[in-house]
């Protein structure tokens, strides 16, 4: 049974972006994917995603760039950036720009799992403590 809600994954890694999908499908999300943000940013035009996760670290525009993008345009669209550059400046980063969660890779799927079930969580008006 496939639900509402969906993803989007925005990794230039093929191999990263193929295991998240692969994972995040497991649970029945559908997951659609962009290897930049330019991709992403035309991808979001077009439909309405629940959650958004991105690479830090993109060619062209980064992260940051597509999450000041998702704040400003959809506030309640939870934002995860995820990285290898994760440093404790990142994090106060993506936070400070209003981002969900912030996940250092390597991360394994149930961390990202985790993540993700809390985000739709919230979502759903779920009260996280």
């Amino acid at each position: 049974m496939k639900t509402a809600l969906d993803v989007l994954l925005v990794e230039d890694d093929i191999e990263v972006r193929e295991a998240v999908a692969r994972a995040l499908r497991s649970e029945d999300l559908t997951v659609e994917v962009a290897a930049d943000v330019a991709g992403a940013v035309a991808r979001l035009r077009h439909t309405q995603h629940s959650i958004v996760l991105c690479d830090l670290m993109l060619p062209g525009f980064s992260g940051f760039d597509l999450l000041d993008r998702v704040a400003g345009d959809r506030p309640h669209v939870p934002v995860v950036l995820i990285t290898g550059y994760a440093t404790i400046e990142n994090a106060l980063q993506a936070f400070k720009r209003g981002a969900f969660d912030f996940l250092p890779k390597p991360f394994d799927v149930a961390e990202l799992l985790g993540v993700v079930r809390r985000a739709f969580r919230v979502l759903a008006g779920g009260v996280l403590i």
